[in-house]
């Protein structure tokens, strides 16, 4: 959904937006690996709680 919404907004004003799009691409790639690794670390000990 959100890929749709971004491609959206290049289409309106591609050339515009292209370079706000991109940053805030890669600032959203890295929030979303941020936010899957403490997910990762979070599951992995709710494991071991749930195992002992």
């Amino acid at each position: 959904m959100c890929f749709v919404f971004m491609c959206e907004v290049d289409m309106r004003n591609r050339y515009a937006s292209f370079e706000a799009i991109f940053a805030h691409q890669n600032w959203h790639n890295r929030y979303i690996n941020r936010l899957s690794r403490m997910r990762e670390s979070n599951s992995s000990s709710d494991l071991t709680q749930c195992e002992g």
